[in-house]
């Protein structure tokens, strides 16, 4: 976590410090351009009306004197009251004829080939030969070169020079600023950024240390980071539903185991006790027996039961004509229900094509009809149907026997829930096995009773051209 707030950290100084340092250049740039423009206007205006004194003194047909120089100097006095801009006149050969008191002494005497009213950036020395230079920008200046009939002449702009040097030391400054204001602002962003992540980490913590009831604090944003903590909390209470599941599955089971091992070994050591009769023998092994063969069925419905929500399982589904699979179902348990003296009839449409798994689908009715004839009394009726209504194949098994109270009616798709303990030896698992089933094929289970009127268990699957 650290070193991902570290690089995070450091992304957004680099991110800020970009922004910051593109808008400075673009700035700087165009900042420069006014400063180069302004200068470049200023001295062409005084480079042409220089020219325009000693080409209109030469056509008076009057030399080139000190007084033209004088009418010139009067001249800059009004274009430039501040005294900013420098000139010097030149012959087409180099020798200077007149300069300004501060124009200075030009170390590059090729600016005068230059291409007229370019403007340049060149050294020109302080005309104090012996005036010490105080730092390596003190040389430099604006210059721009003028042509006109035998004369030259150079125009310098020192001060426009030096508000293009202040834009770059502050353009320096302003950059380093930005560098070291960066790294403060990335930390704090960085900070404020990972806190919904820190929360995260920190509920996973919890989750692992065994605190199902930790979930992460949902933030005000509505981001990604808001769905992904609340997906987080919907897994977190999927998992401790699913644990607390698994729990009480443990806890039921073994508490349906201890009572079949109970009475096993109490035979067993009632028989050994002393010696017994050969009868007496025999009737304790068929006890132990019945119980052995209890244990192996509530085993088998959990070992069943612990595929329970693996998907997979669906790939073993086909299209299939249950029908007959029932009707079998039913004529094993018939004699079952004779012996209780119960009428058990079925309506059963054998052509009706569902997809579906055959190993399941008659676990189904068979739960089902067992159900019914263990919580029918004697002389009493159980019907059994299978068929078509609208877009969904109804299985429906109905009884008269004791039936189910409403608050037992939510509850007896639990696991090892049973209505009545007393009367019934059941694992309590056949129609949580049932639901599971039902489930499985994308159908759903829904049950009618009142007490004393019998029960009612429909089952509802969809048929294959029903399917989305």
């Amino acid at each position: 976590m650290k070193s991902f707030r570290r690089k995070v950290t450091w992304w957004i100084a680099l991110v800020l410090f970009g922004l910051m340092f593109v808008s400075l250049v673009a700035f700087n740039i165009y900042a420069i351009h006014g400063v180069a423009h302004h200068a470049s206007s200023r001295m062409k205006t005084l480079s042409r009306a220089v020219l325009n004194e000693i080409e209109a003194a030469l056509g008076q047909g009057a030399p080139v004197t000190d007084a033209t120089f004088a009418r010139v100097d009067a001249s800059l006095g009004v274009l430039d009251p501040k005294g900013r801009l420098e000139y010097g006149v030149f012959t087409t050969d180099g020798s200077m004829l007149h300069r300004s008191p501060h124009f200075g002494r030009l170390d590059d005497p090729s600016v005068l080939l230059a291409k007229p009213e370019d403007i340049m950036i060149r050294a020109i020395r302080s005309p104090d030969e012996d005036e010490v230079v105080g730092d390596l920008f003190s040389e430099w200046h604006f210059l721009m070169l003028n042509r006109g009939q035998g004369h030259l002449v150079l125009v310098s702009d020192r001060e426009d020079y030096e508000s293009l040097e202040r834009f770059a030391s502050g353009f320096l400054i302003v950059t380093l600023l930005a560098a070291l204001v960066s790294i403060p602002c990335g930390f704090l962003l960085s900070r404020r950024i990972l806190v919904p992540l820190a929360a995260i980490q920190n509920a996973v913590q919890e989750v692992r240390q065994g605190n199902l009831q930790a979930r992460v604090p949902a933030p005000k944003s509505q981001d990604e980071i808001a769905l992904l903590a609340e997906s987080l909390n919907h897994t977190f209470a999927d998992l401790e539903g699913l644990l607390d599941g698994m729990r009480r599955f443990c806890a039921d089971a073994a508490h349906e185991l201890r009572t079949p091992l109970t009475a096993l070994r109490g035979n067993l050591e009632v028989c050994l006790a002393k010696v017994r009769t050969p009868e007496e023998y025999q009737v304790a092994l068929c006890e132990g027996v019945a119980e052995a063969a209890a244990l192996s069925a509530m085993v088998q419905d959990l070992l069943l039961l612990s595929i329970s929500g693996d998907r997979q399982r669906t790939a073993s589904l086909r299209e299939l004509a249950p029908g007959s699979l029932f009707r079998e179902t039913t004529l094993q348990l018939s004699l079952l229900a004779e012996e209780k003296q119960i009428q058990l009839t079925s309506q059963i449409d054998d052509d009706l094509t569902i997809r579906g798994d055959e190993k399941l689908l008659p676990r189904v009715c068979y739960n089902l009809v067992d159900n019914a004839i263990r919580y029918s009394p004697s002389a009493g009726t159980i019907a059994v149907t299978w068929g078509r209504e609208g877009d969904e194949a109804v299985l429906s098994v109905a009884d008269t026997g004791i039936g189910i109270a409403p608050e037992d009616q939510e509850r007896i798709f639990e696991r090892f829930h049973q209505v009545d303990s007393s009367r019934s030896r059941g694992t309590g698992l056949g129609l949580a096995i049932v639901k599971w089933i039902v489930e499985l094929h994308d159908g759903r289970i829904e049950v009618q009773s009142e007490l004393g009127q019998g029960a009612t268990f429909r089952v509802h699957l969809p048929l294959p051209d029903s399917r989305g």
